[in-house]
């Protein structure tokens, strides 16, 4: 697994540059069209605060085993952070996968953070200064069961309200979509 932030421009570590054609938007939110059931190698989501709110757009992808998923920057400061007991946060991903954190992304300084999912499984996250507005996201790793998912629980009362709306949204979305029995 690797995890790195980069400047503008993205470089995987096969020295692939990341793709527009490989961005996936969610529907989640009413932000743009969702990739979910059809992974992806490498996806990009934008972190954006507008007249809106605070946003992670695309708010859910779906990658492949092995796939990266880059955050880039727009507007402000925003991080990416795996809800995970090692980020101060109740587990909202795979146990066997590595959780991350990046720091506080500017628009000015690196402006994008990188991540390679090598567990199949459902990967929720969050803006540290923005978890509170509903500034969360969600990865689809692979085809998982989502039977044993930690992600796919019911949030209770672990997440702010706005963020637990937002996880619900998803764990619907999700069962839509995946869910085969």
């Amino acid at each position: 697994m690797s995890t790195r932030s980069v400047g503008q421009q993205s470089t995987t570590e096969r020295g692939e540059q990341g793709s527009d054609d490989h961005e996936a938007e969610s529907s989640g939110h009413g932000h743009g069209e969702s990739n979910l059931g059809n992974p992806v190698k490498e996806a990009t989501v934008r972190m954006v605060s507008d007249d809106e709110g605070y946003h992670f757009i695309a708010h859910l992808v779906h990658v492949e085993v092995g796939g990266t998923v880059r955050w880039t920057n727009d507007v402000g400061m925003h991080d990416t952070v795996a809800y995970h007991p090692d980020n101060g946060r109740s587990l909202r991903m795979p146990a066997d996968a590595t959780p991350w954190a990046s720091d506080l992304l500017h628009m000015m300084e690196p402006n994008s953070y990188e991540h390679t999912f090598d567990v199949a499984g459902v990967y929720d996250y969050f803006c540290t200064p923005h978890e509170q507005y509903g500034m969360v996201g969600r990865v689809v790793v692979g085809d998982p069961d989502l039977h044993d998912q930690p992600a796919m629980a019911d949030p209770g009362d672990d997440l702010p309200s706005e963020a637990r709306t937002v996880v619900e949204e998803f764990n619907h979305q999700v069962n839509d979509t995946l869910h085969t029995h």
